[in-house]
C-alpha cells in the first residue's frame, strides 16, 4: 500500500471512529423519550436522529464496527 493510500485509509478510519462515537452518544440520549411540549422542526429532527442511532447501535454488526 502506498503512503498516500495509507494516509487516506487512516483518515477514513478516524472519521468513521468519530461518527461511531457520535452515534453511540445519540443512541444513549433520552431527549427522544421526553415530551418537550411544543415541538418544532429542529427538535423533531433531533428526536428522529436519536431513534435512528438507536437502531444502528442495536444492529448485530455494531460491536464489530466499534473495535
Amino acid at each position: 500500500m502506498k503512503d498516500h493510500e495509507l494516509f487516506a485509509a487512516k483518515e477514513q478510519g478516524k472519521l468513521l471512529a468519530e461518527a461511531i462515537e457520535i452515534i453511540e452518544k445519540l443512541s444513549k440520549n433520552d431527549i427522544a423519550d421526553a415530551d418537550m411540549g411544543e415541538e418544532n422542526k429542529n427538535t423533531l429532527e433531533v428526536k428522529d436522529l436519536i431513534i435512528k442511532a438507536r437502531g444502528l447501535t442495536s444492529n448485530s454488526w455494531w460491536d464489530v464496527l466499534k473495535k
